[in-house]
């Protein structure tokens, strides 16, 4: 028995030492297979086999290969486990194997985001640098204890080594692009190292609320073309139409509603075909096209197959990085958790860090995959995304509304495409302005102007289903003007939010849009936020439900996974049926 046992175990060390994935072959392939290897190899604490599992997580956080928390969160997540059978073996690879991945991941990254490169020589101090970090932190630190708060739930601690390493290295350097890499990663701030004293996103020693009932309000599609308001008008001029000025006013009335009519059986407005405001330069190209299926390949868009046709009903989800479920796992996001328990065919276009204008971009695509429901949780990103184009270009606001209205007539598309054929490639965006001064109250308008606009656009072009989401808020997380005690009141809370410059949390305007549109669509309106909230002690916070100010939780997608499975349930029998 002690002969076997004794050849068993060589054995097993003998395999130990092989690895498991070949580190170039890992890096160089597509993201689906690199997430299909990391979920199904039988990783070990071996050398090589860390250095595949640290090269995945930094290169993938980093976006050398495609930034997909399949990656990067599923190899943090092997490696925790590994640190608890191996500790000693994973505290060496941490201070060794991944001090010399992370060093050569920076100097890839200095090369590419700012051409500054570094010698063989100034990498290796990286390494170094990052080497005595990591000394002095397990020092007094466990190693799986340190790895759990490497994840985003755990409060993403390695970006903090990444900077300290920067920081380090950069110390006396005042050049313009160090001066810009201090100033994009906040180098002039304190490192935390540790892990967060308190869970990150959580108000300490609140409970996790309740989970309410699921409130959905249903909206009537309803048409209210331009013609047919014009003609309302005039029929109030009728009791004064004996006068000259107002038989000539009723008669170009009438003449223009006739015309309007005809028009608009043939030719659709404008705003109903066109988004009014693109970003010049900038093109979203989803998938790769084989003769079964589409292929999507990480980073803005998760690793997906997609089916060219299914025997299942399809559901589509749109919207930014919650909708993308950033930094959780696929099985963990309110995506896959519907695509496990239902029988739809679940397709996850969320991209991270969109606006309303990158998914008005999908449209096509999601025509393409002929859906059968089609949801939208989308609202955080306009208001910040749009305060930040104002440091570079000058919109004009009243430019935008006048175009908005004219496009909004079928008799004004009508000669539009007569003029610019349907080939033409002439940009029908707004025009930019490098001469308008525009305020802030302005560049929020014209941020819900142009959200109100391109949601429309995606509910007007698909006559199916539609469920428009209220994104929810961590209240007392979010970036906000400085108070000395958070309100009790939410308004008053979204009030200070809304006046925070940098906040990238809903804006009040654009949360006061979302019933506007589903209204104006005819779409069902699901409030998240006050689903969240409503059963919250303090009534602010909404503990266990979010990992940051604004992203859920893995329980924060359960809840909505289990929200989006009720309304999915109410659609009409031909469509998924709940699996057993």
């Amino acid at each position: 028995m002690t002969l076997f046992t004794l050849f068993i175990g060589l054995l097993g060390l003998s395999r130990a030492e092989q690895p498991i994935v070949d580190l170039n072959a890992f890096v160089s392939q597509n993201s689906r297979l690199q997430i299909e290897q990391l979920k199904n190899s039988s990783w070990t604490a071996n050398k090589q086999d860390q250095q595949v599992l640290w090269t995945a997580f930094w290169y993938s956080r980093m976006n050398i290969i495609a930034e997909d928390p399949d990656i990067f969160e599923r190899a943090i997540d092997i490696l925790h486990d590994l640190s608890i059978l191996y500790p000693n073996e994973i505290t060496n690879g941490m201070q060794e194997t991944q001090c010399t991945v992370l060093s050569h991941t920076l100097r890839q990254y200095l090369r590419t985001d700012y051409a500054h490169d570094l010698t063989q020589s100034e990498a290796n101090d990286l390494s170094s640098i990052c080497q005595n970090l990591v000394t002095e932190t397990l020092t007094d630190v466990p190693i799986s204890t340190w790895l759990t708060s490497w994840s985003s739930p755990g409060g993403s601690v390695g970006i903090e080594l990444w900077r300290g390493t920067l920081s380090a290295f950069f110390e006396n350097d005042d050049t313009s692009i160090i001066q810009s890499i201090k100033n994009d990663w906040s180098l002039d701030r304190p490192v935390q190292l540790h892990p967060p004293k308190y869970t990150p996103g959580q108000v300490e020693g609140q409970p996790v609320p309740n989970e309410p009932d699921v409130e959905f309000i249903e909206f009537e599609r309803s048409s209210r073309p331009t013609w047919l308001l014009i003609l309302g008008t005039a029929f109030l001029m009728v009791p004064f139409r004996n006068r000259k000025m107002v038989q000539a006013l009723l008669t170009s009335v009438l003449l223009f509603c006739s015309i309007e009519w005809v028009c608009s059986i043939f030719t659709p407005p404008l705003l109903f075909n066109k988004p009014m405001f693109q970003i010049t330069g900038w093109q979203i190209t989803p998938w790769t096209v084989s003769d079964s299926h589409y292929e999507t390949h990480g980073d803005y868009l998760r690793s997906q197959t997609i089916p060219k046709s299914t025997t299942l009903s399809r559901v589509v989800i749109i919207g930014a990085s919650s909708a993308h479920g950033s930094n959780e796992l696929w099985e963990d996001s309110f995506a896959g958790q519907l695509q496990e328990k239902t029988n739809w065919d679940v397709v996850n276009l969320g991209i991270g860090g969109t606006t309303s204008t990158g998914l008005i971009h999908l449209r096509d695509e999601i025509q393409l995959l002929n859906p059968s429901a089609l949801i939208i949780y989308y609202g955080h990103n306009e208001v910040r995304q749009f305060r930040l184009m104002q440091a570079h270009q000058r919109i004009s606001p009243w430019q935008y509304q006048t175009q908005r209205l004219l496009w909004q007539s079928s008799v004004y598309s009508t000669i539009y495409n007569v003029i610019y054929s349907e080939s033409d490639s002439s940009d029908l965006s707004v025009p930019l302005s490098d001469l308008t001064q525009i305020s802030d109250k302005e560049i929020v308008q014209l941020a819900t102007w142009n959200f109100e606009s391109n949601i429309s656009l995606i509910c007007s072009t698909l006559k199916i289903p539609i469920l428009l989401i209220v994104p929810p808020t961590n209240y007392p997380f979010a970036p906000m003007t400085e108070i000395n005690h958070l309100p009790d009141d939410l308004l008053e809370i979204q009030a200070l939010i809304d006046a925070h410059p940098e906040a990238t949390t809903i804006h009040s305007s654009i949360k006061n849009s979302i019933p506007k549109v589903a209204s104006n669509c005819g779409a069902t309106l699901w409030d998240v936020d006050k689903h969240f909230h409503q059963n919250s002690p303090d009534g602010t916070s909404a503990n266990g439900l979010f990992w940051d100010e604004l992203h859920p939780s893995a329980l924060g997608h359960q809840w909505i996974a289990r929200g989006l499975q009720q309304w999915l349930e109410t659609l009409p029998p031909s469509n998924g049926q709940q699996k057993d």
